[in-house]
């Protein structure tokens, strides 16, 4: 229905969760990832057939029926957020887009190149429009500006996490985190987005500088 209300501009998105809010329900990573994957396979059905029935490990259900059927044929666009290669991977053998963050800019690019090698196996072209990056950018008229301005809105991040309890969560299974905020700077200019922060700048151009 929501679809149809749209005119079409729905888009459908899945996560598993990250390990803090995991552990306020006592659910593993594993898990989770178990659960998603479920979800994700009653999804793919759901918007494929008109009658759905389902027994899997976490769900049961019998002759579902969707109404009405989406607008966007065979199904709206589809999103997942990642933080790995195979989790992208795994993504790309579902057609699902994904978004990701809270790396670096060498790990993202390992990333987007895994989905792109499994998207080209699975056969289909993940363009532009397959990938989503999370970034915090802070813009400014100098480079100087832009980077005190980031340093700032990075010391609050690191004060704002530091103080949420949720991080102390005991989850077994839990990836190792990456830790840390990293500052990157790019121009507004197409020839100054090729240069390197390092370089002399024009304190004519407006900079930003991202946050990771």
């Amino acid at each position: 229905m929501l679809d149809h209300l749209t005119g079409g501009r729905l888009e459908i998105g899945t996560a598993i969760g990250v390990p803090q809010e995991l552990s306020r329900l006592n659910i593993t990573v594993a898990e989770a990832r178990e659960r998603n994957e479920e979800i994700v396979a009653v999804l793919d059905a759901a918007l494929a057939n008109r009658v759905v029935s389902h027994r899997g490990k976490y769900f049961s259900f019998s002759d579902l029926r969707l109404l009405s059927r989406t607008l966007q044929q065979p199904s709206p666009p589809r999103w997942t957020t990642i933080v790995s290669a195979e989790s992208a991977r795994r993504a790309a053998r579902h057609r699902i887009k994904i978004s990701t963050g809270f790396n670096s800019t060498q790990v993202i690019k390992r990333i987007f190149d895994a989905y792109r090698e499994e998207a080209d196996a699975a056969g289909f072209h993940a363009g532009p429009d397959y990938l989503a990056l999370r970034r915090r950018v802070t813009v400014a008229p100098t480079s100087d500006e832009a980077r005190l301005y980031a340093q700032a809105v990075a010391e609050r991040l690191k004060s704002f996490v530091a103080e949420d309890d949720r991080l102390n969560a005991n989850v077994p299974d839990a990836p190792a985190p990456s830790g840390g905020f990293t500052l990157s700077a790019t121009s507004s200019s197409p020839a100054r987005r090729r240069t390197s922060h390092k370089t002399s700048l024009s304190s004519a151009e407006p900079w930003a500088l991202e946050i990771s």
